[in-house]
């Protein structure tokens, strides 16, 4: 059955895939790290820990939808506190069974159009929402660099922050270019592409874009108080998403620095953003292991990353499928 931009037989192969590989990737964790501890570990949870990140991952959940009232607020645009949740983990559900997360996209798009957003309007909140918690990236990562320059000795840790460093400066050029030479950009593009139907569809699309960067501009020049209680709701879900990581060794039994976690956390966070698996799947588990192998005891990093995985992602698409089912039944 397909309805409008639901496609379910899609979704179904999306989550095989993403149980696939995740299974395949914890198996292959816990074959090379397992061991007789790895098992008590399991069967060990402080209990008042654990409940602290449950509160955590709620905090980084909620304030990552409402901050989308607010972003939308600066275009004259009102959505409703249930529209934001359905648009953040219905969202979070189509992200977590689509390569490179790219399946939350065209359903937040189709959201946005029957709220009466324009097709420019909804990209450019969608865009917003991407480009705040990046913003954070090029003043961190020089402190983290700098003050724990030890931590990065790991080759591991060095091949994983020399990927997402291309990736970075990928996106931040082509930006750059749409926003500061798009004529060029345009006529070069014309000139390159040789199938007609294709050349006849830019000039549309840069008038679009036109719209579309006023829209950014206006945000960040005259966004006011809306942009600014954006802004720092989505610091605030930053920041409880980079505290999940030692409220999680604290309820698994250990006892680790706390910046030290939480700046693993902070790069794993930006890493999994670009993976091209559905969800991140199978990546974020390898990747997980080998950043958390620098402050984690080997034996406890397949728990570790059960529980990481749990609360940063499966919960919240077990969630986001009784959201993305009431939105089916009432709005397409």
């Amino acid at each position: 059955m397909q309805t409008g931009i639901i496609d379910k037989s899609k979704i179904k192969t999306g989550i095989k895939i993403f149980l696939i590989l995740t299974v395949i990737s914890l198996l292959v964790i816990l074959l090379f790290t397992g061991s007789k501890d790895t098992l008590k570990a399991f069967k060990h949870i402080v209990i008042p820990y654990f409940f602290l990140t449950l509160f955590i991952a709620c905090v980084f959940a909620y304030f990552n939808a409402i901050r989308i009232i607010y972003i939308a607020r600066t275009m004259g645009k009102n959505l409703s506190i249930l529209d934001s949740l359905y648009f953040a983990l219905g969202g979070n559900l189509l992200g977590t069974i689509t390569p490179f997360q790219s399946g939350g996209a065209p359903f937040q798009l189709y959201l946005l159009t029957k709220r009466s957003f324009s097709v420019a309007e909804s990209t450019a909140l969608i865009v917003i929402r991407g480009i705040l918690p990046a913003l954070i990236v090029p003043f961190a990562l020089p402190f983290v660099a700098i003050r724990y320059a030890s931590f990065f000795h790991s080759g591991a840790v060095k091949t994983i922050l020399f990927y997402l460093l291309i990736l970075y400066i990928t996106i931040l050029v082509v930006f750059l270019i749409i926003f500061f030479v798009p004529a060029k950009f345009e006529k070069f593009l014309i000139g390159i592409i040789k199938k007609e139907s294709w050349r006849i569809k830019i000039p549309k699309i840069f008038n679009s874009l036109e719209d579309f960067k006023h829209i950014i501009f206006n945000f960040f020049r005259r966004g006011g108080k809306n942009a600014l209680i954006a802004v720092i709701l989505t610091y605030v879900s930053l920041a409880a998403n980079f505290l999940l990581a030692p409220a999680i060794l604290y309820t698994i039994g250990l006892k680790t620095s706390l910046i030290d976690a939480t700046i693993v956390q902070f790069i794993l966070t930006y890493i999994i953003a670009f993976t091209p698996t559905p969800g991140a799947s199978g990546a974020a588990e390898l990747a997980g292991a080998a950043l958390f192998s620098t402050i984690c005891p080997k034996a406890y990093i397949p728990v570790y990353i059960v529980y990481w995985r749990f609360f940063s992602n499966y919960l919240f698409s077990i969630i986001g499928a009784f959201f993305l089912i009431d939105f089916i039944r009432k709005d397409i």
